[in-house]
Protein backbone atom coordinates (compact mmCIF):
# COMPACT_ATOMS: atom_id res chain seq x y z
CA UNK A 1 0.00 0.00 0.00
CA UNK A 2 3.23 2.62 0.90
CA UNK A 3 4.24 2.08 -2.71
CA UNK A 4 0.74 2.74 -4.20
CA UNK A 5 0.54 5.76 -1.63
CA UNK A 6 4.03 7.00 -3.51
CA UNK A 7 3.08 6.54 -6.98
CA UNK A 8 -0.18 8.46 -6.10
CA UNK A 9 1.61 11.08 -4.66
CA UNK A 10 3.51 11.58 -8.16
CA UNK A 11 0.79 11.79 -9.70
CA UNK A 12 -0.33 14.41 -7.30
CA UNK A 13 2.57 16.32 -7.81
CA UNK A 14 2.85 16.59 -11.22
CA UNK A 15 -0.18 17.11 -11.94
CA UNK A 16 0.11 20.40 -9.61
CA UNK A 17 2.89 21.68 -11.27
CA UNK A 18 1.24 21.10 -14.34
CA UNK A 19 -1.78 23.22 -13.16
CA UNK A 20 -3.78 20.01 -14.25
CA UNK A 21 -6.85 20.36 -11.38
CA UNK A 22 -9.06 18.07 -13.48
CA UNK A 23 -5.63 15.08 -12.51
CA UNK A 24 -5.44 16.59 -9.32
CA UNK A 25 -9.02 15.75 -8.92
CA UNK A 26 -8.52 12.23 -10.02
CA UNK A 27 -6.10 11.98 -6.74
CA UNK A 28 -9.05 12.41 -4.22
CA UNK A 29 -11.86 10.53 -3.27
CA UNK A 30 -15.21 11.64 -3.27
CA UNK A 31 -15.48 12.01 0.55
CA UNK A 32 -11.53 12.98 0.75
CA UNK A 33 -10.91 15.41 3.38
CA UNK A 34 -7.41 17.50 3.84
CA UNK A 35 -5.87 20.75 5.58
CA UNK A 36 -5.36 23.19 2.59
CA UNK A 37 -1.90 24.83 2.75
CA UNK A 38 -4.19 28.72 1.56
CA UNK A 39 -6.96 27.53 4.27
CA UNK A 40 -7.15 27.60 7.81
CA UNK A 41 -10.05 24.86 7.79
CA UNK A 42 -10.53 21.56 6.43
CA UNK A 43 -11.32 21.13 2.85
CA UNK A 44 -13.61 18.02 2.57
CA UNK A 45 -15.99 16.24 -0.74
CA UNK A 46 -14.85 17.00 -4.24
CA UNK A 47 -16.57 20.77 -5.02
CA UNK A 48 -14.55 22.22 -2.46
CA UNK A 49 -11.57 20.59 -3.03
CA UNK A 50 -11.99 21.40 -6.78
CA UNK A 51 -12.77 24.86 -5.67
CA UNK A 52 -9.67 24.57 -3.26
CA UNK A 53 -6.84 24.05 -6.03
CA UNK A 54 -8.86 25.83 -8.67
CA UNK A 55 -7.09 28.53 -6.65
CA UNK A 56 -4.15 26.87 -5.11
CA UNK A 57 -2.73 25.57 -8.78
CA UNK A 58 -2.67 29.77 -10.04
CA UNK A 59 -0.96 30.66 -6.66
CA UNK A 60 1.81 28.23 -6.78
CA UNK A 61 4.81 29.45 -8.54
CA UNK A 62 8.13 27.60 -7.92
CA UNK A 63 7.10 24.21 -6.04
CA UNK A 64 9.49 21.33 -5.47
CA UNK A 65 8.63 18.96 -2.96
CA UNK A 66 10.65 15.98 -1.58
CA UNK A 67 10.15 12.29 -1.65
CA UNK A 68 11.33 12.30 2.34
CA UNK A 69 8.27 13.57 3.89
CA UNK A 70 6.23 10.96 4.31
CA UNK A 71 4.15 10.11 7.32
CA UNK A 72 2.22 6.24 7.19
CA UNK A 73 -0.56 6.10 9.71
CA UNK A 74 -1.67 3.14 9.14
CA UNK A 75 -1.46 1.17 5.33
CA UNK A 76 -4.95 3.25 4.03
CA UNK A 77 -4.27 6.33 5.82
CA UNK A 78 -1.73 9.09 4.52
Amino acid sequence: MQRAIIILRKQWSKAVIDKNVKEVMNCYTKGALFKGTLRSKPVQGKKFIKEYFDDFVHKVKDIKFSDDNYLFHRDDLY
